[in-house]
């Protein structure tokens, strides 16, 4: 790892770093799979739409309290009312005015289940004890200016953890299925190695400020290379957890895809004009499987 120039901030809350000037993986995502007009509408609309409350959201979101801030998971209080109802706003309320907030106990019960997995996990476990060290890098926010590029960008890293190896990245997924097969198409749709290799490069331009913020001498982690490792979580009893590290030609692909939605908002930016899609027809295009599919039932007899 070379430290170069960034900013690594210990124990900022959410609020903090969605405040934070910056693009994130979220919206590189979207620039690079949809249009950068998606992008500029989520980073820069006055009217962009909120974020989206869905229980698989709120569980993730519980999980990773649940794991990485005891402090704020201490703090949540299971309301066995649904949310939409007048009683759960009364609890929210009543609940706010004394610094803590509710949740589903439904949905607090099996976020409970699923970061006790991990807990007890033979090679997790220790990696998510709450020592001092340990949560001074949980929810590690960095932001960095591109190089290439100049824009400003940032990364909320769920842990970090330093060796005399490497300098690993822990990345949390709640999944129904942590299976090989099934997470790597997860990991395929939602362009997890875009988000691995934006956070990696992220902690590089940032390695001097995390010596700092360690109280590390000038240099102290030059050499470690960093290390990207999805932790999946299932949802379902018995919650298994599954281990996967990113290889390095996931790395290079992730980081090409990146550097090309970082460069299509740069034009877009210097154009002043947001593309969407093209207004010309394209060739429809289907899956590969739907074709042998179409081909079946176009064949059989009726």
């Amino acid at each position: 790892m070379v430290t170069t120039t960034g900013e690594a901030m210990a124990a900022l809350p959410r609020e903090g770093y969605d405040q934070l000037k910056g693009w994130n993986a979220s919206l590189l995502k979207v620039a690079i799979t949809r249009t950068p007009a998606h992008a500029w509408h989520a980073f820069l609309s006055p009217d962009r739409p909120p974020s989206k409350d869905s229980p698989a959201f709120r569980i993730g979101t519980l999980v990773h309290q649940a794991l990485l801030e005891p402090d704020v998971w201490q703090r949540i209080i299971p309301c066995t009312n649904g949310p939409t109802t007048k009683a759960f706003a009364e609890a929210a309320k009543a609940a706010a005015a004394d610094g803590k907030t509710i949740a589903q106990a439904n949905e607090y019960q099996l976020a409970a289940a699923m970061a006790q997995s991990v807990q007890q996990h033979a090679a997790l476990g220790p990696w998510f004890t709450p020592t001092p060290e340990h949560l001074q890098l949980n929810e590690l926010t960095l932001r960095w200016v591109d190089g290439a590029t100049g824009h400003d960008c940032k990364g909320r890293l769920d842990a970090v953890r330093i060796t005399d190896e490497e300098i690993l990245i822990l990345d949390l997924k709640t999944t129904a299925d942590a299976s090989v097969s099934e997470f790597g198409r997860s990991a395929a749709s939602y362009h997890y190695i875009l988000q691995a290799a934006f956070y990696a490069d992220g902690l590089f331009y940032c390695g001097r400020s995390l010596e700092q913020l360690l109280g590390l001498p000038e240099g102290a982690l030059i050499g470690r290379p960093v290390t990207f490792e999805f932790v999946a979580i299932e949802k379902e009893s018995p919650y298994q957890v599954a281990r996967y590290r990113l290889t390095s030609d996931q790395a290079s692909m992730g980081r090409r895809l990146y550097r090309r939605a970082l460069q299509a908002v740069t034009t877009a930016s210097e154009l002043g004009w947001w593309p969407g899609y093209d207004i010309a027809p394209a060739p429809l295009e289907l899956p590969p499987w739907a074709w042998m599919h179409l081909e079946k039932l176009a064949t059989e007899e009726a």
